[in-house]
């Protein structure tokens, strides 16, 4: 699926567009995580959602037990919607990154491979504190990339931080 997808955009993302992604991530880590905390952001992410015409799922998992932490999912979504955000979680256990990396970092590079389940498409992202993956966010439900934005945007308010925009095409 990575190749096939990078193939289809081959030439729309720069070595500038994976280092912003990456300085995106180093700046969104959190000195720590907890359920408590996962709540917050979750609804935090479900109250900005509001501002998109489509709905949203929502799915934070703690991954040092594989628990959903937090689950939301609007009346017009469905399994469909949580399907497609675990296949994002995937891209992200298996890189290391948000879920949108592995395509920015395979069409650049022409290096990488994942997981043939795994949905190299914004809309997952890790959850680091120290480095370490402690939890993995997704959202599916919102088109033209939007899944990506509103996790940096609601990660960038509740940390309170300023984070660089990614000017790449967004999937």
């Amino acid at each position: 699926m990575l190749s096939e997808f990078a193939n289809k955009m081959q030439g729309q993302y720069t070595l500038e567009d994976l280092t912003t992604l990456e300085t995106i991530e180093d700046i969104l880590a959190f000195q720590t995580f907890n359920s408590q905390i996962a709540l917050d952001l979750g609804c935090l992410i479900v109250q900005k959602s509001q501002r998109y015409p489509e709905e949203v799922a929502v799915m934070i998992k703690r991954e040092a037990d594989g628990v959903n932490i937090f689950q939301y999912v609007a009346d017009s979504k469905a399994q469909r919607n949580i399907d497609f955000a675990m296949r994002k979680r995937l891209a992200v256990l298996a890189s290391g990154h948000s879920s949108l990396w592995p395509l920015v970092h395979r069409v650049v590079t022409g290096e990488g491979e994942l997981v043939a389940e795994a949905l190299p498409v914004g809309g997952a992202f890790p959850i680091k504190v120290d480095g370490h993956i402690v939890a993995t966010l997704a959202v599916s439900g919102l088109h033209k990339g939007m899944d990506f934005q509103i996790i940096v945007d609601s990660l960038r308010e509740y940390l309170q931080v300023s984070v660089p925009d990614f000017r790449g095409p967004l999937v």
